[in-house]
């Protein structure tokens, strides 16, 4: 067969050149290339010495991508021009047969392209790079020096894979989170990050835009969704923290960044700043159009986010208000609680729940809790029904159900309202359930520290009751029920449009930090067993983990050990609320309460938050081990 040069084309010395072969204008090809039959290299392409082709490679071919004003919109978004690119194939490079390299590529020296692989446009490959047979590697990728990717490995488009990365056999990344040629997709499409030393197992699966920190490790199967920190093992599906990677293992080049267990290192109880970070450009656009919409007042984020909440927990109606007590102090006063009333609920709890009920003007009868749970004893609460009772509170303390069939089954039994306090606990289930959407109303609370928090107060109130909604509405509007027509005196507690626009944009990453929130109280269980009692998890109920506290008799001692060791903890609560000043008109004695008031002296919150990494919380049980030690 004839071989096609063009005239412009530059052929280097010693180049062997099989038949069929079809060399474009401007090609330039290096010293001692191999180029076997039935290859097109199309124009401009630079083919570097030492260079080997193999049969029915396609090289440098010019994209075609499909005319959608979407699409051309999406080229000018990342800078794309319409002229040929030049494809790079540098020196000591193999090119199997059936391979195909769009243009623009660049090639790293002695790098290697195993059969039927096919590479995309502008796609960086550095120096000594292992593609195996049949990859495909979309646009716009960058993969570093040293790496390897086995045979049937799918890259997505605009990954950044770095140097000494191994891929195992039949990846699969994605970089599309809406599906469809849809605005969305093509505005937000970002590949995956693979950091330098990571080694990705056989069949794993990487969502979009997920990170694997440097060395770390996913194992065969695994299905990514959330990023990998460095240094670590993730398994399953979803993927989840095994433990760190052996420092044997840990490329000499790296090790200086291997978690170090140092005598000392500060650990905040909470890291709002860090989670800000993370979530910036979407917290920012959001404030930035409330202002400049210029409605603050229960505009349409308020809206909004009552419907999402609302749709979230499985209830009717979500009325947002200024703060969580106040949220309590609605909800007691749309059911008409008041004066001459009593309202059963736990004195371990924070002061707002009773303080709700005194606020309007209800008796608190405090019960005590179970000591495995933490949550009200609904064993105890029949003995402690008047005819004056008129509701229970139960507390969702931490973030842990309670036993909600139980407390129901007396509240119907006695004719009770139930009033969820779920400030502590949005995205907690019970038997599949969510909370707050339990009893005949509940209550959130969007104070910064919680798992949904603003940037400041922020409560609500959730019911399938339309007259309870109804009534929450006109309270917290003064009593009115249109504008200036006033039926009854409420008292002003609106959410505010801010802090709506900020919780609608947390809300959306909830779930996830719930998720990272558990796992974390899964490695601290794992790793204090045998020294503390760790948080029960009932088998029906989903904690949320607002608060990983441990139980202690060292509680005071160990605190400070560990405050020594810069590690912040927390005591909730230290005194039950039957024995604070304030209710001291109840007459409840010392005592009176025995496992409530023995709880305030065991309990010790540790860090619990998203951000937490894994080396800071194996420091805090280390830490603890120590003391234990001693």
């Amino acid at each position: 067969m004839v071989n096609f040069i063009h005239k412009t084309a530059k052929i280097g010395k010693n180049v062997k050149l099989r038949n069929n072969i079809s060399i474009w204008e401007k090609v330039q090809i290096g010293d001692n290339v191999s180029i076997g039959c039935n290859v097109v290299i199309h124009p401009y392409a630079y083919i570097g010495d030492n260079v080997t082709i193999e049969d029915n490679s396609i090289l440098g071919k010019r994209v075609t991508l499909a005319k959608t004003t979407k699409e051309d919109q999406a080229k000018k978004a990342k800078g794309i021009s319409g002229g040929q690119k030049q494809l790079i194939i540098r020196s000591g490079a193999t090119i199997k047969a059936n391979v195909i390299i769009l243009e623009g590529t660049v090639v790293g020296d002695d790098s290697f392209i195993g059969d039927g692989s096919f590479i995309r446009e502008e796609v960086t490959l550095g120096n000594e790079v292992l593609i195996g047979s049949h990859v495909v590697v979309e646009q716009r990728t960058t993969i570093g020096s040293r790496t390897k990717i086995e045979a049937g490995s799918y890259i997505t488009a605009y990954s950044t894979i770095e140097n000494n990365v191994f891929i195992g056999p039949r990846v699969s990344t994605s970089n599309d989170k809406w599906m469809g040629r849809t605005e969305k997709r093509f505005q937000h499409r970002f590949g995956v990050t693979v950091r330098a030393g990571a080694r990705v197992g056989l069949n794993a699966i990487i969502l979009p835009e997920i990170i694997i920190g440097k060395e770390a490790v996913v194992g065969a199967g695994a299905v990514v969704t959330k990023d990998v920190p460095p240094f670590t093992i993730v398994i399953g599906s979803p993927a989840k923290y095994f433990k760190l990677v052996p420092k044997e293992e840990v490329l000499e080049e790296n090790l200086a960044e291997y978690p170090q267990q140092q005598e000392s290192k500060e650990i905040p109880f909470l890291n709002l700043k860090k989670q800000y970070l993370a979530i910036k450009k979407d917290i920012d656009v959001a404030i930035q159009e409330v202002i400049d919409k210029g409605n603050f007042i229960l505009g349409d984020n308020v809206k909004e986010l009552e419907k999402e909440i609302a749709s979230y927990v499985g209830a009717k109606h979500a009325i947002g208000v200024a703060s969580g007590s106040d949220a309590l102090i609605l909800a007691l006063r749309a059911l008409d609680i008041g004066e001459g009333d009593e309202v059963i609920t736990t004195p371990f709890t924070f002061f707002a729940t009773a303080g709700a009920i005194a606020n309007v003007g209800a008796k608190p009868i405090f019960v005590d809790i179970d000591e495995q749970t933490l949550n009200l004893d609904p064993n105890k609460i029949q003995k402690a029904i008047t005819k004056r009772t008129k509701a229970i509170i139960p507390v969702h303390l931490y973030g842990n159900p309670c036993d909600m069939d139980k407390i129901l089954e007396i509240a119907h039994k006695n004719k009770l309202y139930v009033i969820e306090d779920a400030a502590q606990a949005l995205g907690a289930k019970y038997k599949g359930k969510m909370i707050g959407a339990l009893g005949h109303v509940g209550i959130f609370s969007f104070f910064p520290s919680k798992n949904l928090g603003g940037y400041g107060d922020g409560g609500m109130v959730v019911t399938s009751d339309d007259k309870i909604a109804e009534r929450v509405r006109q309270l917290r509007v003064h009593g009115a029920k249109q504008k200036y027509i006033h039926p009854e005196v409420g008292i002003n507690s609106r959410l505010d449009e801010l802090q709506a626009a900020i919780l609608r944009v947390k809300l959306r990453k909830l779930e996830e930090w719930t998720e990272q929130k558990r796992q974390i109280a899964a490695l601290y269980n794992k790793l204090l067993k045998g020294l503390v009692e760790t948080p029960l998890e009932q088998e029906d109920g989903k904690h949320v983990y607002h608060l990983y506290t441990i139980k202690t008799a060292k509680r005071d001692t160990l605190a400070e050990h560990l405050k020594s060791k810069c590690i912040a903890v927390g005591v909730y609560y230290p005194v039950p609320l039957h024995l604070q000043e304030a209710f001291k008109y109840l007459k409840y004695r010392k005592g009176s309460i025995p496992i409530s008031e023995k709880m305030t002296q065991e309990v010790l919150s540790l860090p619990s938050f998203p951000e937490l990494t894994v080396d800071e919380v194996t420091f805090i049980c280390n830490s603890i081990k120590e003391f234990y030690e001693k």
